[in-house]
Formats: structure tokens, C-alpha cells, sequence
């Protein structure tokens, strides 16, 4: 068996640590044997419905205990995961699992009551219907009835590291989600990089705080287990409670999308210090900038040495890192470029900028990229420039080559004639007094193309007025950047990966 392909870290070390826990979920654990039987489990049943090498299997869950374990038994049978966004509706979730082609779904319990009688229109969207997880005693359509007597051995399929592991859907923050079609050799080599680059190891403790059908979340889930360390699952974020199994359970690692530390930053002085959170030694965050006012509060709170911040994307994985030696001195950088890749930018006539503070498009190159849009051949052809990718950002390299995001090519204001970065505008907001959250864009505006209109979520219980606003940015930000208008929001709309969702904001205040 190849190193590269995702089962082989829960192979090596079911045979070498057996005993070892490899997953927590609330009270209940699961040892490397264990998981690697169950598993095997799940890859028998699919194979005993006729499902194949290559054919697509939709997961609609929950973070679960059963989710590694159907991951790990589509990875050993060949078949190709398709990690389904449990907030989605019915007829959102049928329209992917449509288009994926899958032949079954797995689907949480709580979901199916949800669902009411979308159920039985999802259920006909996938030849072998629905497979129920979650607490279902013993109903014969559910996942342990269906897997509970089922072969325990690896099955005897050969897995090559080019074959799919997995149909990852992007965020669709621009436009419909796309299907991206990642290998094997893709996730295994970024977990590998990965563990590398953050100083990871077999005695690790990684905490699973997101949702797990996100690229990112399955894939730190994935590398604990898959180095032989442990990975603590939450059912669904909370922030206290993340705090105390970092302390209950030693987490020496977890990665947290921006929103997770919005959250933890809002929690009482005297809750945040409640906690020993002294055996966290990376925290790994992308999906969004972090603002700098939220870097300095996660230094004061877990430490200096902690807090990593990368680049990247479903398509490509992990381009660029932020180590934590230069959080502050490079407060808006996301790194340097990581193991494995290269990174450039592209002016409008498709040339490379040589020199730095220059705006371009980001295209990135390396060697795990993904292979293609599912299905989807002009809108592969349209995110390459040669064997460059592009997820469709804009940054700038500074003297000494970090990496700078500066907006979504999409995002960008145009005001009288001058390019507008939303991003530069939002970290200079982050730090106003009062200011919880805030979104910038452009609302179009005859005189000047577009207004710079900045959408302002305040701190519960404080007043911040439009003119707070103005007068912050004062001397902060040039004069043509500073918001024209103001306008608030209860909450900053963000997709689960913690990504704002602008289209939203300018469709509700263009009206």
C-alpha cells in the first residue's frame, strides 16, 4: 500500500498502537484497532450493495464518531467521499448530492427529522437510498444495524494515491459551490507538510472544535490520526467548553477558523483565565484574515509561540503559513510560502509582478493540487493560467516576500477611479472601540462607481455611532479608503468556514 493514500496512518498504527486512543467524542473513545475495524466495517457494507471503486458516497452528518469511521471505510474501498454542509436544506444538500452522482448518503439522525418530507425527495436522489447515524436503537435502516455484522479485515482493494478521495465543495461565497476533485496523494501529502510544519507529532492532541465536512477540520482531524496521535471531536462549538477540554484533555493543537476566536475573545476576563491552556503549543488558523487586534488576544490568552495562519484553499490545500515568530511583526502577512509550494502573483495582462507592494492575483503551484472541477471542464480551464491556480484573491508581496491578502478579486471597490481593498479597511475597524465584527464593500454610486460602505456588528451592550466609525479611521487609512457610509447589523453574515458572505451584504443594502 502506498504512504500516500489516507488509510495508510490508520493501517500502520492499528498494527503498531493498537490500544491507543485515536478518537474522543463526548464520553465515548475509539482505539486505533477499533477504528480501523469499524472502518472496514463501513467499506464491506458498501462493497455488499454493489457500490464500486470510484463511485461517489454522500455524507450528510453531523461531527460524529461515525463520521472518521465512514471517511476511513470510503478511503479503503476506493469509493469517493462527498462531504455534504449539514446546514444546508433538503433541497440544497439533494441539488450536491445530485450533481456528485452519489449512491448513498449517510445521513445524521437529526437531520432526517429536519428534513420532514424533503426526506423521502433525498432519499430518491441516491440509488441506495439513506443510511441514518445517531441514536436510533435498532432500527434495521441504520448505520450500526447496517455495519454491525460486517468483515473486519482490510478489504482486499487496491488503492493507488491518483485515485479520488474526496469531492470537496467550495464555499460558493461568489457564486454555486463547485466540486473539486481531490486525490489521495493531495490530502496525504498536505497532511504530511503539514505535521512538519507545525511540529506535530504521534504525541499530539488535536481538538476538532469545527464542522467536520469542511476541508479543513477533516483534514487536522485526518493528520492526528493519521501520524498516530489523537483527535478530540466537539459536537458542535462552544467556546467555554472548547477551553475546558483543551484543559481536560491536554489538546496540544487545533485549527480555529477566525470566528472560533471571535467568540473565545468575547467570553469574560475572568472565564477566559479559568483555564490551564499552557499545553497548546499550535493553533492553526485560515478561511478568513484574522484582524490584529484578534492576533494580540490570542497571544495574551494561549501564549506568543502558538498562533499560525495560512493561505489557502479547497482546491489547493495549504499554500502559505504565518509562523507565530512573526504574528506581530507581520501582522497582516499569512507567511511565506510552505513546503511543497510556490506562489505568485499576475497582473491583468497575465504577467508576473516582480516587484513588491504590487496588486496582483494569486496563482499558486505545488504538488498536491486538485485535479478539476467535477463535471466541469470550462470552469477548471478558467481557474488555471498554465499549471498555475487561482481561487480568485488578490495580495501582495512586501521587501522580504511575505504574502499579503488584500481581497477577493470580486470584492474590490472601485471608488473615483481607485482600487479599494476591503481587507485593509476591515483591520483597521477591527480595532475601533465597540466594533465586534465588520464587513467593507462597494455599493454603486453614479458619481463615484462605487461608495465605500463599511456593515459594522457592535459588542453587546455598546453604543458606536457612524461618526465613531469616520473618526476612527482618521490618520489610520487614507482619506480615499475611509467609509463614506456606515451601516449595522446584528451579525456580520459568514459562511462555516468564517468567510463574510458579501454578495448577501450588497444585495440587502443596494436595494
Amino acid at each position: 500500500m502506498s504512504l500516500l493514500v489516507m488509510h495508510y496512518g490508520l493501517e500502520f498504527f492499528a498494527r503498531r498502537s493498537p490500544a491507543k486512543t485515536a478518537i474522543r467524542f463526548q464520553s465515548r473513545t475509539l482505539n486505533f484497532r477499533e477504528l480501523n475495524a469499524r472502518a472496514n466495517r463501513v467499506a464491506h457494507f458498501l462493497s455488499s450493495l454493489g457500490i464500486r471503486k470510484g463511485d461517489r458516497v454522500a455524507a450528510f452528518l453531523d461531527n460524529c464518531l461515525e463520521y472518521p469511521e465512514i471517511i476511513y471505510g470510503c478511503a479503503k474501498g476506493g469509493f469517493v467521499l462527498v462531504p455534504i454542509n449539514f446546514r444546508l436544506t433538503g433541497r440544497e444538500a439533494k441539488a450536491l448530492i445530485s450533481h456528485s452522482g452519489a449512491k448513498l448518503a449517510f445521513i445524521s439522525q437529526r437531520i432526517t427529522h429536519e428534513l420532514g418530507d424533503e426526506r423521502s425527495e433525498l432519499e430518491q436522489a441516491v440509488e441506495h437510498g439513506l443510511v441514518t447515524v445517531g441514536s436510533e436503537g435498532d432500527n434495521p435502516d441504520g448505520y450500526e444495524a447496517k455495519t454491525r455484522d460486517r468483515d473486519e479485515h482490510n478489504p482486499l482493494i487496491a488503492v493507488a494515491e491518483t485515485d479520488p478521495f474526496c469531492i470537496g465543495y467550495t464555499s460558493g461565497t461568489t457564486g454555486v459551490p463547485k466540486g473539486a476533485i481531490i486525490s489521495h496523494r493531495s490530502r496525504a501529502l498536505l497532511a504530511l507538510a503539514a505535521a512538519v510544519e507545525y511540529g506535530l507529532t504521534e504525541d499530539d492532541v488535536n481538538l476538532t472544535p469545527g464542522a467536520i465536512y469542511h476541508a479543513a477540520p477533516i483534514i487536522f482531524m485526518l493528520l492526528a490520526i493519521n501520524i498516530g496521535g489523537t483527535s478530540v471531536i466537539m459536537d458542535t462549538f462552544a467556546p467555554e467548553e472548547m477551553l475546558r477540554l483543551i484543559e481536560r484533555h491536554g489538546i496540544t493543537n487545533a485549527f480555529v477558523a477566525p470566528t472560533i476566536l471571535q467568540f473565545i475573545h468575547q467570553l469574560p476576563e475572568d472565564v477566559r483565565r479559568r483555564y490551564q491552556l499552557d499545553t497548546v503549543k499550535a493553533l492553526i488558523s485560515a478561511g478568513a484574515p484574522l484582524s490584529t487586534h484578534a492576533k494580540q488576544a490570542t497571544n495574551d490568552l494561549f501564549g506568543s509561540g502558538v498562533l499560525h495562519e495560512f493561505y489557502g484553499s479547497t482546491e489547493a490545500g495549504w499554500n502559505t503559513n504565518l509562523r507565530p515568530v512573526d504574528l506581530m511583526t507581520k501582522p497582516r502577512s499569512c507567511g511565506k510560502p510552505v513546503m511543497g509550494w510556490e506562489v505568485k502573483l499576475v497582473d491583468d495582462q497575465d504577467n508576473d509582478i516582480k516587484q513588491p507592494d504590487q496588486v496582483g492575483e494569486i496563482y499558486v503551484r505545488g504538488d498536491y493540487m486538485f485535479d478539476g472541477y467535477l463535471d466541469s471542464p470550462e470552469a477548471t480551464a478558467a481557474a488555471f493560467l498554465g499549471d498555475w491556480f487561482s481561487a480568485g484573491d488578490l495580495g501582495v508581496f512586501d521587501e522580504d516576500g511575505y504574502l499579503y491578502i488584500v481581497g477577493r478579486k470580486k470584492d474590490m471597490i472601485i471608488s473615483g477611479g481607485a482600487n479599494v481593498y476591503p481587507e485593509e479597511i476591515e483591520d483597521c475597524l477591527h480595532a475601533c472601540p465597540g466594533v465586534s465584527d465588520v464587513a467593507v464593500i462597494g455599493i454603486a454610486d453614479e458619481t463615484w462607481g462605487e461608495i465605500v460602505t463599511a456593515v459594522v456588528q457592535t459588542a453587546p451592550e455598546v453604543s458606536v455611532s457612524e461618526d465613531d466609525i469616520k473618526q476612527f479611521c482618521e490618520g489610520r487609512i487614507a482619506s480615499y479608503k475611509k467609509p463614506r457610509q456606515v451601516r449595522f447589523l446584528d451579525q456580520i453574515p459568514r459562511n462555516p468556514s468564517g468567510k463574510i458572505l458579501k454578495n448577501e451584504l450588497r444585495e440587502r443594502f443596494s436595494r
